[in-house]
């Protein structure tokens, strides 16, 4: 079997292996990957081989290199959503937004969006409100 088919045959139920099967889609050495997203290729391969996880920084580039949803390169769908917190901080995700994105789309600070998704806070009924809105990226 050539090379280059092989990435249809690897698992894509991480962050990592996801990565590694895109890059492979896309005809690409680590090397290259890794010039292209300014990291090392040491970085990349402990994030293909699972021995780090992918900043949300990092995924984003490779989002925009692969052409691939960032949610779906940070296999973010397995995030948890028990909590308030949780669900705030996957949606954030799913957006490919640091903290300070979801505080500039609220109009609050940072640290408000670190307490909200550490479940630091109760929410008032105005701001769940708001919340709904920007859930919607799950439907």
């Amino acid at each position: 079997m050539p090379f280059i088919q092989q990435h249809t045959l690897l698992p894509t139920d991480t962050a990592g292996q996801r990565i590694r099967a895109a890059r492979l889609e896309n005809h690409m050495t680590i090397r290259e990957v890794a010039s292209r997203i300014q990291i090392s290729t040491n970085s990349l391969s402990s994030i293909e081989n699972e021995k780090t996880n992918p900043s949300l920084l990092i995924v984003g580039k490779l989002s925009t290199l692969y052409n691939k949803e960032i949610w779906y390169l940070g296999a973010y769908e397995h995030m948890p959503v028990e909590t308030q917190g949780q669900r705030i901080r996957k949606a954030r995700y799913y957006r490919g937004w640091v903290k300070q994105n979801l505080a500039n789309f609220f109009n609050i600070e940072a640290k408000s969006v670190y307490n909200w998704e550490a479940d630091r806070v109760r929410l008032s009924s105005e701001t769940k409100k708001k919340l709904d809105s920007f859930f919607q990226i799950f439907h």
